[in-house]
């Protein structure tokens, strides 16, 4: 339900290789990699480029989901777009994100 809420419209849509459009996530790899910590950034803060540039954009959702929520997201990437099992300790890797994410 959180991917069809705030993922969906986008990522399920895709892009062309000149396009706007987010990335479809069967194409990401942030879903594949060792860790989530990449994954959980780009969730929460992200994706624009740099003032004045043309490129590609993400809103962060760090103000707009709860830490349970993204942490339920990251996993349901993991598992759904990633095809590998969930990873351990999406919760604490979460919340010390988000922290690091407050401080700045």
């Amino acid at each position: 339900m959180i991917y069809a809420d705030s993922c969906a419209s986008c990522h399920d849509a895709g892009r062309a290789a000149s396009s706007g459009g987010a990335l479809g996530l069967s194409l990401a790899i942030g879903p594949t990699l060792p860790t989530p910590s990449n994954l959980i950034h780009l969730t929460l803060e992200g994706i624009a480029p740099p003032n004045g540039e043309a490129g590609r954009f993400m809103p962060g959702f760090a103000n707009a989901l709860t830490r349970d929520q993204v942490s339920a997201l990251i996993q349901y990437l993991r598992v759904e777009f990633g095809r590998k099992n969930a990873w351990p300790n999406v919760d604490e890797q979460v919340a010390k994100v988000a922290d690091e994410v407050r401080a700045r």
